[in-house]
């Protein structure tokens, strides 16, 4: 009997069966051909549909090559695989380093890179540790300017010192010597001599005086920190060596010309103070500011005569001789004033 393909559904006669039918031209022959071409035509709709794929697919692969900057030689409208498996390989791989501008002084040493004609090796020289400047100088503000070694250091303590030296110093600045300071100062010794220090009431190398008008005292060289004197010794200058009344430097003269004068004045602390006034005395009145007052009296050939005023803030004298008295001021008498007339 009968039967039909697989794959077009044709009809297909039996040899063995079928040889006494009759033949039919529409089943046998024409329903076939109509199949079979029918068939033909779809298939080669897909071909061209294929084609046209494969073809915008060329093209859209030359696109992508372009973009990314490679380079397709095609003979014809269309490029072939082989041209474009070419211009794949054309494609520019990795950084691009055409336009590097870095060269081997500008990278850090074994530092390494890339650039338009291959690798860099950097020649910088990385500096570890405490570095001494190669020299220093001074600004004309008088700052201070650091020459340091070529090369690359980080900051910081340690790897990040540059140390300059005293000898840098001193070339940098020539005042920076020993005989203009006082104490070290970076290394620098002082040679200024503390006078201050050595003695505060340093002799002076001489002394003049402008009469009527001021004394100088030449003082040694070296440093005084203003709370120290320069002195010159004057035996001469005494209260009793100057007229009363005249001050000089602060020292009240007590001298009365024909007639010996002493004269004191001693804070009310309730202190005993020894008075001699360098010679034998006739008499002394002593007063205070509380209002006290005390006197001494020596007769011709006699014992010094004590007496007293009546008064809170008392006055005692004790141990009186011709030429001296021990004076015990009150503490709520205030300045206790004291007179000494001479025989």
């Amino acid at each position: 009997m009968p039967s039909q393909t697989p794959n077009l559904d044709l009809y297909k006669v039996n040899g063995e069966t079928d040889g006494n039918d009759t033949f039919n031209v529409d089943v046998v022959l024409n329903d076939n051909w109509d199949k079979i071409d029918a068939a033909v035509g779809s298939v080669e709709t897909e071909i061209a549909s294929l084609k046209q794929s494969g073809v915008d697919g060329k093209n859209l692969l030359e696109t992508a090559i372009i973009a990314k900057e490679g380079t397709v030689s095609k003979q014809g409208q269309v490029a072939t695989f082989e041209e474009l498996d070419t211009g794949i390989r054309s494609i520019p791989t990795g950084t691009d380093t055409s336009d590097a501008t870095a060269a081997a002084g500008d990278i850090l040493a074994p530092k390494t890179a890339y650039g338009p004609n291959g690798k860099i090796t950097g020649t910088i020289p990385v500096l570890t540790g405490i570095r001494t400047a190669t020299s220093a100088a001074k600004w004309p503000d008088g700052a201070l300017a650091v020459y340091p070694e070529k090369g690359y250091q980080k900051g910081g303590a340690g790897d990040g010192e540059i140390k300059v030296t005293t000898a840098q110093l001193q070339a940098a600045e020539p005042n920076l010597n020993s005989n203009n300071i006082l104490n070290p100062i970076f290394g620098v010794p002082g040679g200024i001599p503390n006078r201050s220090a050595e003695n505060v009431h340093m002799p002076g190398l001489e002394a003049t005086v402008w009469p009527g008008d001021r004394l100088f005292i030449r003082p040694p060289s070296g440093f005084y920190n203003g709370e120290s004197w320069v002195t010159t010794p004057v035996p001469g200058l005494t209260a009793a060596n100057l007229r009363a009344g005249v001050n000089v430097a602060g020292l009240i003269g007590n001298l009365v010309e024909g007639k010996r004068l002493f004269y004191g004045e001693y804070p009310g602390d309730g202190t005993t103070k020894g008075i001699n006034p360098g010679f034998a005395y006739r008499a002394v009145v002593i007063y205070n500011a509380g209002g006290a007052a005390a006197g001494i009296i020596v007769p011709p050939g006699g014992n010094p005569l004590v007496f007293y005023s009546s008064h809170a803030y008392l006055i005692n004298v004790y141990g009186a001789t011709t030429t001296s008295f021990d004076l015990r001021t009150n503490s709520g008498g205030g300045t206790h004033y004291v007179y000494v007339y001479g025989q």
